[in-house]
């Protein structure tokens, strides 16, 4: 199944404010040290879910994490 990152039913305006502000925001030392806690984040819960059998509510965490860090970093979620 192909998951898409909810936020694309933003319309085009939006989005494009959006990003402007996150240009912005990524100059800021706290953005990163944001960036940072959420990547940590991403690999406990990354561990968590090899850990435990079969949980789709792990799952589903480290899929949304991965998709926020990708939408504020601008790289690819996949």
């Amino acid at each position: 199944m192909n998951h898409r990152t909810r936020l694309t039913r933003i319309t085009n305006d939006e989005n494009l404010a959006a990003q402007e502000g996150l240009s912005r925001l990524k100059d800021s030392r706290d953005f990163t040290a944001l960036i940072t806690v959420l990547e940590q984040e991403l690999v406990a819960e990354r561990e968590l879910y090899e850990q435990q059998t079969a949980s789709e509510f792990q799952r589903g965490q480290v899929v949304m994490l991965k998709k926020v860090l990708a939408l504020m970093t601008g790289e690819s979620d996949e």
